[in-house]
């Protein structure tokens, strides 16, 4: 009787820790974003910027039909803020091939492949305007976005990507952001 004691109770310690592990983490990162407002963002670059990016945040959607008929649905995040000597614009389209047309939660890479125009891509495509750092502008090379929750009013998700002007200058650019549908108004910002 002894030696099964031995055996059962190191056994129901490890299912109960791995219970106490398992059980106590939420599916969703809901925690990232307790401190931002709707139409915030905060994120921080490393590279030739480092510092801490904060400002305005909405995003649009939109379905297009290739001229095979593919549907493709995308996705634009527009960042920026006019804060003086700290300007700056960032925005990134996803898309993809989706009969639903509409992006959903999920994962999306930064696309290095174009195989025509920019409304017919599978993943992601982004730029930014820093004014501090020049006129030209910086194109993502790798990297992705994190939708955890989208609707019709509102987009949570977080991005982790590098980007990169001609000369070879990085930013790499990680946050999170909570953004509403965009006015009629920002749109064409």
């Amino acid at each position: 009787m002894l030696g099964v004691s031995r055996k059962i109770i190191p056994l129901v310690f490890w299912i109960c820790m791995l219970l106490l592990f398992t059980s106590s983490g939420s599916t969703k990162n809901d925690d990232a974003y307790q401190y931002l407002e709707v139409g915030k963002y905060s994120i921080q670059t490393t590279g030739v910027l480092e510092e801490m990016l904060r400002g305005a945040v909405y995003f649009t959607t939109e379905t297009k039909i290739s001229e095979t008929g593919v549907s493709y649905a995308s996705l634009a995040i527009c960042f920026n803020t006019n804060i003086e000597n700290e300007s700056h614009k960032m925005k990134f389209l996803i898309s993809e091939k989706n009969p639903n047309n509409r992006i959903d939660a999920g994962v999306y890479k930064v696309a290095h492949k174009f195989d025509g125009l920019l409304n017919y891509f599978d993943g992601v495509f982004g730029f930014a305007d820093v004014e501090k750092l020049g006129e030209l502008p910086f194109f993502a090379s790798d990297g992705k976005i994190r939708i955890d929750a989208i609707d019709e009013e509102i987009l949570k998700g977080s991005i982790a990507i590098v980007l990169e002007k001609n000369s070879g200058e990085t930013i790499s650019v990680s946050g999170n952001f909570v953004a509403p549908i965009a006015k009629k108004n920002q749109i064409n910002e």
